[in-house]
């Protein structure tokens, strides 16, 4: 059988069994897996450096497929492509990936520093516009704003599943979608 990282097993020592397909732990009585398994054999689940089958080690693994070890993983994933998507700040499209964030940052200090600061200032969409230390303050404190947001709704997912009240892909969705 050819490797196919979309329709998979992971098989840890401890029994842990990882399908990709369902992006999920199995029981190893999974009529899906029996069928699968009499062309094919789980792949041992990778180990961290330590040498531990650890659910990290796994998503190393899945990542480049796009796929997700469990649901903390995917909400991490989540959490990153928002944090760093943007933001609209008076009506203009801001970056926040992490070069943004540091180039505005950087701004914020000399705004501080000085309340006279000025910058000619790129914006996402193109547009260069004067920033005084004033709008570099209020875009900073709207890209922190953002980002705490992010990190509030990745603890939210973070403690519904270890509550089981968050099951599913789309619970997590629903969370990062506000």
């Amino acid at each position: 059988m050819i490797f196919n990282p979309y329709d998979w097993y992971w098989k840890a020592d401890d029994g842990r069994l990882f399908s990709s397909r369902l992006q999920a732990l199995i029981d190893e009585s999974d009529a899906d897996f029996q069928e699968w398994r009499n062309q094919a054999f789980p792949t041992v689940w990778p180990r961290d450096a330590q040498g531990n089958q650890t659910t990290a080690s796994l998503q190393e693994v899945l990542f480049p497929y796009n796929l997700f070890a469990d649901l903390v993983s995917y909400a991490a994933n989540k959490r990153w492509m928002k944090e760093t998507g943007g933001i609209t700040f008076n009506g203009a499209p801001v970056a926040t990936d992490d070069r943004s964030k540091q180039m505005i940052m950087g701004a914020r200090i000399a705004a501080a520093a000085d309340a006279n600061f000025s910058t000619p200032w790129v914006m996402n969409d193109g547009p260069i516009i004067e920033l005084n230390a004033q709008a570099i303050i209020a875009l900073s404190d709207a890209v922190l704003a953002h980002v705490q947001t992010c990190f509030a709704q990745f603890a939210q997912v973070q403690e519904g599943a270890a509550a089981g009240t968050v099951k599913t892909m789309k619970d997590v969705d629903v969370i990062f979608a506000g």
